[in-house]
């Protein structure tokens, strides 16, 4: 029996942890796939930005002057190729902002710490705005704030071993869904463990736990807060108190039977109900908790965890972004796009300058030209396909792409999606606010209710159940 009860309890454990981890959220954002973009100011020759990223070692980078006419036809002069496709001309969008007062440059994420170097020396030399595409990094000012909650609520805890092993799951919760929202429920959490402290191994203690108000309050409350942000932050919040409440169990169980083994059993003389939760002590922590609640409402409201380096970045820009397939404006190309420019631009020595000239290629079109050859006394006609629209085509041409000797922008689009959509938008994301608006009342909500129970305490004392 003892051995099924650790196996239930490992099994919980182990499940939260797992789960905690493996459904974190990805604290790392990059705009593009193997790619920071720089974005500087026009004043700025492009010159002379291009000299700065390569004194630092910034190699290959894709700029506007390194850009040419990626493939043409051998039958035909670039000069008189068909313009049906204004892909060429829309591409050079990927190199200017929303308002053609940056020039963009796009280098490899190998070369991060080296752009940033060119960044700074950049700023610093010509005292012009430009930025670095947003890179958001771990927010460990979040997690700072639920740490030092656990150890302010630890030190004050009378059974210790009781909070400290249940304490532990709330914060790595923090850490695997580190929002501003998930940490004001952690925040929540751990003041509710620290209620129930006091309860453990007397008799009825798990009846008073599950009875009594204020400890029922702030976890359906941290659970609200935790769901507001995502669904998926609500059940990993659910499985952290299963969590905390197995793990508290599972102590509450040896402890009992290492009591119960000796030759004295002991009982602690006050049951659970005679212990006030509610008392003047508990409620001045309570108002305390509104101290790191308050941190996280000012950090959402004032600071955003982005490696913007300078204050002279540009802050206010719309820059080349993926964006949703449903997105109504795209006006810059593809990989998808630049494969239909290339069928255009191959097949045209091969169509009749009399025919109508398709507006679009559909999977599956063919390009055929008609020979004749001698059979016996006769003569037939063959139709051969020279070229068909099909992935072998695309293929080819993203091969063609790896094999281009300068950096084209091709080369970049080939490592995004290749039938994404693009247009302008703001870079800036901020990973641990979520949406704004839902995030703000989470917030407010999840400061209100310590307000509201010492407001409970101050009309209705020792509330116990």
């Amino acid at each position: 029996m003892v051995f099924i009860k650790h196996f239930f309890a490992l099994a919980v454990l182990s499940a939260c942890l797992f789960s905690l981890f493996y459904f974190r959220t990805a604290t790392s954002l990059r705009i593009w796939d193997d790619y920071r973009v720089l974005y500087v100011e026009k004043s700025v020759e492009e010159a002379d930005v291009l000299a700065c990223l390569e004194k630092n070692g910034c190699e290959e980078v894709i700029s506007l002057s390194s850009q040419r006419i990626p493939l043409s036809s051998k039958f035909i002069y670039p000069q008189f190729q068909i313009e049906e496709s204004a892909y060429l001309e829309e591409r050079l969008g990927y190199f200017t902002d929303k308002s053609e007062s940056f020039n963009l440059f796009y280098i490899y994420e190998q070369y991060s710490s080296q752009l940033e170097d060119a960044f700074r020396m950049l700023t610093r030399e010509r005292q012009c705005r430009a930025g670095i595409d947003a890179r958001v990094r771990f927010p460990y000012n979040i997690l700072a704030i639920c740490a030092a909650v656990f150890l302010f609520l630890f030190i004050m805890a009378a059974k210790r071993r009781y909070f400290l092993l249940p304490g532990i799951f709330p914060v790595l919760l923090c850490v695997s869904q580190p929002f501003y929202t998930t940490a004001a429920a952690v925040c929540l959490l751990l003041f509710a463990i620290f209620l129930s402290n006091r309860l453990w191994l007397r008799k009825h203690d798990l009846l008073q736990v599950f009875k009594n108000f204020y400890i029922i309050a702030l976890t359906v409350a941290a659970l609200t807060v935790a769901t507001g942000q995502s669904l998926l932050c609500g059940l990993l919040c659910i499985l952290t108190v299963i969590a905390s409440m197995t793990s508290i169990l599972w102590l509450r169980s040896s402890d009992r039977r290492k009591a119960n083994s000796g030759s004295f059993p002991y009982m602690l003389i006050f049951s659970a109900e005679q212990v006030p939760i509610a008392q003047k002590q508990n409620m001045r922590y309570l108002l305390l908790l509104l101290l790191p609640l308050l941190a996280l409402l000012s950090l959402k409201l004032f600071f955003r965890p982005i490696d913007f380096l300078p204050r002279a970045s540009a802050l206010a820009i719309e820059i080349p972004t993926p964006v949703s397939y449903t997105a109504k404006e795209a006006p810059l190309p593809s990989l998808d796009d630049y494969f239909v420019w290339a069928w255009f631009t191959l097949t045209f020595p091969y169509r009749s300058l009399h025919d109508d000239i398709p507006q679009s290629v559909k999977e599956g079109d063919q390009v055929s030209i008609k020979s004749y050859r001698e059979n016996g006394n006769l003569i037939d006609e063959v139709t051969n396909t020279v070229y068909t629209y099909n992935d072998d085509f695309r293929k080819q041409l993203a091969a063609y792409i790896d094999g281009m000797d300068y950096p084209a922008i091709e080369k970049f689009l080939k490592e995004q999606d290749w039938n994404m959509r693009v247009a302008y938008a703001e870079p800036v994301r901020d990973i641990a606010g979520g949406d704004d608006s839902i995030s703000l009342i989470l917030l407010l909500v999840a400061l209100g209710v310590p307000l509201l129970l010492c407001v409970c305490y101050a009309f209705f004392g020792r509330v116990k159940t």
